[in-house]
């Protein structure tokens, strides 16, 4: 943001005799990047209260603490088909830009609709639910971006559903599992967040437990649903080291080639899926990814000296 860059562009043709041109230097200069607002973030160790203390969901004979995902007691919020809600101030209203992150998993699944989240009215909300084998997100009979989902009891699953005035996305576990261009028109009904409840207020619509909701006023970016899915956090630094190891992978989120920085040729490179089985391996600084499905992969680094590190990449 805010930084003057420089650029030429070179032409090659021939094949035998090579011509070479080049541009002249041109720039340009990227505008400020508006700050990203957390209207609210919940993450249920043991209290219905937001971070920011102001704001608690309600407390009833159906709502409970529980383990989080990494078996952490009182670390999460159950709810047994009664819903929890909050008046949370400021929310995403009309066609605003927004981003939702939560997780969340069943304990039992109602064959008819699992409600997640939902604000607004019955008319003109947004929420995020689930039928046995599909994710709804919507927004009511405005517009709704269904997907076809294999959704298990007792697994916990990260999503966020994010919207910019014109297309909805929805991310599974870090990665874009779906997207379309939609109509939101989110109305103000009292600032109601609700947890667990339908549209209609009605509760008896999810029993399972919900963790780190998290909201705010703007999209993410595909690499910032990334980083949240891995640390829980929206920033990360671009170089990480892994052990002793100070290695970059970028592009990250990549489509075509992904490149080590500050790695040198003696270590090798391997790629795994999250499966754990060995896909390409290579001790060259650069590699090609353009064949591999969308997905999370990991890296494994090995030094000369058998060192050894791992880092993460998002194969768009």
């Amino acid at each position: 943001a805010n930084t003057m860059y420089y650029y030429k562009i070179i032409a090659e043709s021939g094949t035998t005799n090579v011509q070479r041109t080049e541009s002249t230097v041109g720039d340009f200069t990227t505008i400020a990047t508006p700050p990203l607002t957390t209207i609210a973030e919940f993450k249920f160790d043991n209290s219905y209260a937001s971070e920011q203390g102001s704001i608690l969901f309600g407390s009833n004979p159906g709502t409970s603490f529980t383990n989080d995902r990494a078996g952490n007691q009182n670390s999460a919020l159950n709810i047994n088909n009664s819903g929890s809600s909050a008046t949370i101030p400021n929310l995403p209203y009309g066609s605003a830009s927004r981003s939702i992150s939560v997780w969340a998993k069943t304990n039992v699944m109602n064959n008819q609709i699992n409600y997640i989240f939902h604000y607004g009215n019955s008319a003109n909300g947004n929420g995020l639910a689930f039928r046995p084998g599909t994710i709804l997100y919507f927004a009511n009979g405005n517009a709704n971006l269904e997907i076809a989902n294999t959704n298990l009891n007792n697994s916990w699953v990260h999503y966020v559903a994010t919207y910019d005035g014109t297309t909805a996305k929805v991310y599974k576990d870090g990665v874009l599992f779906s997207e379309g261009a939609k109509t939101f028109n989110t109305v103000n009904f009292g600032d109601i967040f609700k947890l667990g409840i339908s549209e209609g207020s009605q509760a008896g619509f999810f029993n399972g437990a919900i963790d780190d909701l998290k909201i705010f006023d703007k999209e993410f970016s595909a690499a910032q649903v990334l980083t949240l899915y891995q640390t829980n956090a929206l920033t990360s630094t671009k170089n990480v080291k892994y052990n002793n190891l100070n290695v970059s992978i970028y592009p990250n989120p990549a489509t075509e080639k992904i490149i080590f920085e500050n790695s040198t040729e003696t270590t090798q490179k391997a790629i795994y899926n999250l499966q754990g089985k060995k896909l390409i391996e290579t001790h060259e600084n650069s590699m090609t990814v353009s064949h591999l499905p969308s997905g999370i992969y990991i890296v494994k680094f090995t030094q000369a000296d058998n060192e050894i590190g791992y880092g993460k990449f998002l194969k768009n």
